[in-house]
């Protein structure tokens, strides 16, 4: 009896142990999907969610940060031009997608994010991701290499769009779009607290610079609270029968 509650209570401490350790968080590789869709097929949501998001009150995630949209699992990220930390908290199991920094072409929009047709798009989004400098993120204090993470997007449809979009454009304009940029999908983040840090420069005829971090806590799903409590009971009852034993 000793020894099968001696193994209840380890298994119960090295549970709580991974609450308390530094977080961690997985990185999707290039080639990797996840819920089902590649780095470009998120790449295109994020985009198409970006434009259907409408503006309120003169706001918008990709003017302030903070989530874009989540879906199946993932929350959808912005950074913003400057320098800005925000802070966010997400369920555990949660995955997390953000662009480090991209750039988009459509039909609709005006030079210098304007292109004619599918191949004009590519150049023109390419073109204007490698005027960019300074390119980094670092999660939770470690630099990632980007050189792998950098996607160019099919061609692809945004729109209908709302009344007060980003853009300013008629309700219900639709476009043909291709964007190019680093984009970083992460998954197993760990209960407790994580850091995203990510940015860069724009060159050429767009100016200005990205610093935004996220300062992430990942809450334990209610299981694991549970098994906190438990835990803190099992812990409080070994300690009674240690002295009852010792006595």
């Amino acid at each position: 009896m000793r020894r099968q509650f001696t193994l209840t209570l380890c298994g119960v401490l090295v549970s709580l142990a991974g609450l308390t350790t530094h977080a961690r968080a997985g990185i999707i590789p290039p080639g990797g999907s996840y819920a089902g869709r590649t780095y470009n097929d998120w790449q295109v949501l994020w985009w198409q969610t970006a434009f259907a998001t409408p503006v309120v009150n003169g706001d918008h995630p990709l003017f302030s940060g903070g989530v874009l949209g989540e879906r199946d699992g993932v929350v959808m990220l912005t950074g913003v031009f400057g320098t800005a930390s925000l802070n966010l908290t997400i369920p555990n199991g949660t995955a997390i997608f953000f662009p480090v920094i991209n750039a988009e072409s459509s039909v609709f929009e005006p030079p210098p994010f304007h292109g004619d047709d599918e191949a004009s798009l590519r150049a023109n989004s390419v073109s204007l991701l490698g005027q960019t400098t300074g390119r980094f993120a670092q999660i939770d204090g470690v630099p990632v290499d980007l050189t792998p993470f950098r996607f160019v997007s099919p061609l692809f449809t945004w729109g209908p769009l709302p009344a007060d979009n980003i853009l300013g454009a008629p309700a219900g304009t639709t476009s043909d779009a291709v964007d190019a940029g680093y984009y970083l999908l992460l998954t197993n983040l760990t209960p407790g607290s994580h850091t995203i840090h990510f940015g860069g420069t724009f060159g050429g005829p767009v100016s200005g610079s990205i610093d935004t971090t996220y300062n992430v806590t990942v809450v334990p799903e209610p299981s694991t609270l549970a098994l906190i409590s438990v835990g803190g009971l099992a812990l409080a009852g070994w300690r009674r029968w240690k002295k009852r034993a010792t006595v």
